[in-house]
């Protein structure tokens, strides 16, 4: 493509591939001095939130991060989108759940302590999941919890004999999920 400059001659028009360059360039800026928005090489934990959490679920999020460096931790959190109010998030392999008041929640498992006391705090059952995943039963007769560690925004589990698959009614699994309607 050319185009004349003022003068009557004709030149290449380079303009675009610059333009392109220059936000590459800006882009790598931002990254390069953005080390708690972006993960980089080396990072323990990234620090990402979804965009759809509010100011008491980003500083919840931020607890669990602590906690979990705390412990030596160094999975990343995932991100598995929002329903509800609630952000689901992936701690080693288990779906975590924080709420529209900053409180976490594991709907796969059934119960886990919540006495506010150091290791039976709610921070602590995010922090490790799995360990309070893999000590409940399996017992499709129970009104709560799920089969398998990951559980969808729709409030179903990934486990095809979890009685969560042959509930039709979005809030029976929300229950099961939550525990409360």
């Amino acid at each position: 493509m050319s185009r004349c400059d003022p003068r009557g001659s004709s030149q290449r028009d380079f303009s675009r591939g610059s333009e392109v360059r220059a936000t590459v360039r800006r882009a790598l800026r931002i990254l390069d001095g953005a080390g708690e928005d972006f993960p980089r090489m080396g990072d323990e934990m990234p620090t990402r939130k979804l965009n759809t959490m509010n100011d008491t679920q980003e500083r919840a999020f931020r607890e669990l991060q602590s906690e979990r460096r705390r412990r030596g931790a160094r999975a990343e959190i995932v991100e598995r989108g929002e329903r509800d109010g609630y952000a689901f998030i992936e701690v080693d392999g288990v779906t975590v759940l924080i709420g529209p008041k900053g409180g976490f929640l594991v709907p796969a498992v059934r119960s886990y302590p919540g006495t506010g006391k150091p290791g039976e705090r709610a921070v602590d059952a995010a922090a490790d999941p799995g360990f309070f995943f893999n000590k409940q039963a399996k017992d499709r007769h129970l009104r709560t919890g799920h089969f398998h560690p990951i559980v969808n925004t729709d409030w179903r589990c990934e486990s095809t004999a979890c009685p969560c698959r042959d509930e039709k009614d979005e809030s029976l699994r929300k229950y099961r999920s939550l525990g409360k309607k």
